[in-house]
């Protein structure tokens, strides 16, 4: 499955119900949906104490941004995403996902603000973008050519779209994607989603579902491949939808549920779940031979795992766990700390930390 890099920041967000007309700018049918709040995010004191501490991952992330879409964090109240995945249809040819993302702004913008915040990655050159009209709307498409090693190639490219509805509020998608402006109305929701959707506490932070009963079955292959617990492919076979939601207040809560077909569905889920949280506990006690540092991870991770509670209501299996802010922020420093350590590729940058005591 493909979800767009912006949902990494699902379990670090804060707290703003989502508006169901940022939904009618959706694919029909979505099988992902992702709803967080970013401005929440940016203001939590614990996001702020982290960016003081290491500067490079709000530099990191503002790049991604500006050069995906053009807007930085700071300038965002919400991001509603959803995706219909790709699919072969009978006669065997496959059709690619189609995903739109919606951004409520803080403030009102115009094309032309917008369009010279974009930053050009490097692999990208000759970056224009095409003025069309789609039913009532009016859309940028951008065009561009594939450049490495310096040497661009002769044929353009197309690329996302983007398109302001209103004054404060940004839409863009995939190539794919454009044909659902032409629609008019809010998307057909399947009644897995809807109930997943129905489903989420309207105070989360972050909230991402999944319509697995609909999944396309390339998809659900994948995910079966992947996912080697014992009893996974015939559990995953009970669940309509699952849906993860964070909360981050005083303390981060994060509940992942699983909408199955009947109660012995959800038993079924709950002890996948927990033979599959032994096998992690077991891996991450076995730190032989392993540097200190990413012993550190290890540990506290595990201390993690520990606290995780399963439980069953109905056709409802849970997992739940509630963690301090600072432990969160403590692995997410540690665990960069792991992957920028001196016997890391040269290339990459190690992290700049800064010291609040000096």
């Amino acid at each position: 499955m493909r979800i767009s890099f912006c949902a990494a920041l699902a379990l670090c967000l804060a707290v703003q119900p989502v508006r169901a007309d940022d939904r009618d700018y959706l694919p029909n049918n979505f099988q992902i949906y992702i709803s967080l709040d970013v401005a929440a995010v940016v203001k939590h004191q614990a996001i702020v104490d982290l960016k003081k501490r290491l500067p490079v991952i709000e530099q990191k992330f503002d790049a991604e941004m500006l050069e995906h879409i053009g807007v930085a964090p700071k300038d965002i109240v919400r991001l509603t995403m959803g995706v219909q995945m790709g699919f072969d249809d009978p006669t065997g040819v496959y059709h690619g996902d189609v995903g739109i993302g919606v951004l409520t702004l803080n403030k009102a913008t115009t094309w032309a603000e917008i369009k010279a915040k974009f930053k050009t990655p490097k692999f990208k050159t000759d970056v224009s973008f095409e003025e069309m009209k789609v039913g009532a709307y009016t859309i940028y498409q951008e065009k561009f050519k594939y450049s490495f090693g310096g040497k661009p190639d002769e044929k353009f490219n197309t690329g996302q779209f983007f398109c302001l509805p209103k004054d404060n509020v940004l839409i863009f998608g995939s190539k794919e994607a454009v044909k659902v402006l032409e629609r008019g109305t809010p998307p057909q929701i399947s009644p897995a989603m809807a109930d997943a959707i129905k489903s989420a506490d309207p105070t989360s932070t972050a909230v991402i579902a999944l319509d697995l009963k609909n999944m396309p079955e390339r998809e659900r292959k994948s995910m079966k491949r992947e996912i080697m617990l014992p009893g996974f492919e015939e559990a995953i076979d009970q669940v309509n939808a699952a849906i993860l939601q964070g909360k981050l207040g005083e303390k981060l809560q994060v509940t992942a549920t699983a909408l199955c077909k009947d109660d012995a569905g959800a038993v079924a889920v709950k002890k996948v779940a927990d033979e599959g949280m032994a096998a992690v506990k077991f891996m991450l006690g076995a730190t032989d031979k392993l540097p200190p540092p990413v012993v550190d991870v290890m540990k506290e991770a595990a201390k993690v795992v520990a606290t995780i509670k399963t439980s069953t209501a109905g056709n409802l299996a849970k997992a739940e766990v509630a963690l301090e802010p600072a432990l969160a922020i403590r692995l997410i420093e540690m665990s960069l700390a792991v992957e920028m350590r001196p016997d890391s590729p040269a290339e990459t940058p190690r992290p700049k930390v800064v010291d609040e005591k000096k």
